[in-house]
């Protein structure tokens, strides 16, 4: 089948990663931003919705993927094509409260400027069922935002180079989906997202979203390689396969984690962007079929594909064509 729609549920669009002190808070200050190009590829390419996030490491790597600033920035230039998010940490260094990420966050929302939150635990070595950082799921619960969580490994070589990879600083122990458990237990009404299939953990990911009508899950970086992370295209049918026989296909969603940002200062274009989602969504279509049929599982309907690719994520983002 031909993909009609296509919503990306993840998504770092634009944001530049740099030290803390160096943030880029506006889209002025990112090289080869467009937003007229954004807008004409992405809806020549079916993409009508695509979700944006920065990326708080500050924690213990002093630095940030973008910023909220920047994400507001991009929803309020691109009102309808971009769900805006923003990012924190709930623990400042010295494991207390973080009461200034937390007010920065909840004014965006307050403001209506930003619509998510997204909380990288792995990264900022904090659990996500520790009760100092409950206030931020009561906050989103009190402003029906919703959260994106890293609950997940990152891929990389082996032994990744300091100098130049994160993915060793991302320790195991902090993503374990009985942890989240506890948040969902605590905060039923909370709407999030458990991102990258909540890899290595999937099939406990798979029995919390049977309990959990409220949670859902994306498929981010399981099917084009970026960098040193390798395809997970096996990995994804069988994933797939499961979420069938568990019930709860229908709440999980197409991601890409593009980068879309401006390494160290070079320009950005969004045709790269775009040019992901199309070979992805291609790969879906067309050669998903086989490779779930090598994994042991029927091949996903059209109604369940289209699902994948936006009806999902539709429901989710509240999102009205």
């Amino acid at each position: 089948m031909q993909a009609k729609r296509i919503i990306d549920a993840h998504s770092h669009l634009f944001q530049v990663r740099v030290p803390t002190e160096d943030m880029v808070r506006s889209t002025e200050e990112v090289k080869g931003f467009d937003a007229d190009e954004f807008v004409k590829l992405t809806d020549e390419a079916g993409i009508v919705l695509s979700q944006a996030m920065p990326q708080c490491l500050e924690r213990r790597m002093l630095e940030w993927m973008g910023s909220n600033d920047l994400c507001a920035d991009l929803g309020k230039l691109l009102p309808g094509k971009i769900y805006a998010c923003g990012s924190g940490e709930p623990l400042d260094w010295k494991g207390s409260f973080n009461r200034d990420h937390y007010e920065d966050i909840k004014q965006h929302l307050v403001n209506g400027t930003l619509k998510g939150i997204a909380l990288a635990p792995p990264y900022g070595h904090w659990y996500s069922n520790d009760r100092r950082a409950y206030p931020w799921y009561e906050l989103a619960v009190d402003q029906d935002a919703t959260i994106w969580f890293h609950h997940s490994h990152m891929w990389s070589t082996p032994k990744p180079p300091a100098v130049v990879s994160h993915y060793h600083k991302c320790p195991l122990k902090y993503a374990r989906l009985t942890l989240l458990q506890d948040v969902l237990i605590d905060f039923p009404e909370l709407r999030c997202v458990v991102e990258h299939m909540g890899y290595p953990y999937t099939e406990e990911l798979l029995c919390l979203l049977v309990h959990h009508d409220n949670l859902y899950a994306d498929i981010s970086l399981m099917i084009a390689p970026y960098g040193t992370r390798p395809s997970r295209k096996l990995m994804l049918a069988r994933y797939l396969g499961m979420s069938r026989e568990y019930g709860v296909l229908d709440r999980i969603m197409y991601g890409t984690d593009s980068p879309g940002f401006a390494k160290f200062g070079e320009e950005y274009s969004a045709a790269t962007y775009v040019e992901q989602v199309v070979e992805e969504v291609e790969f879906l279509e067309n050669d998903l079929p086989e490779v779930m049929e090598k994994a042991g599982f029927p091949a996903l309907s059209d109604d369940e594909l289209e699902g994948l690719l936006w009806r999902n994520a539709a429901r989710f983002l509240r999102y009205e064509s």
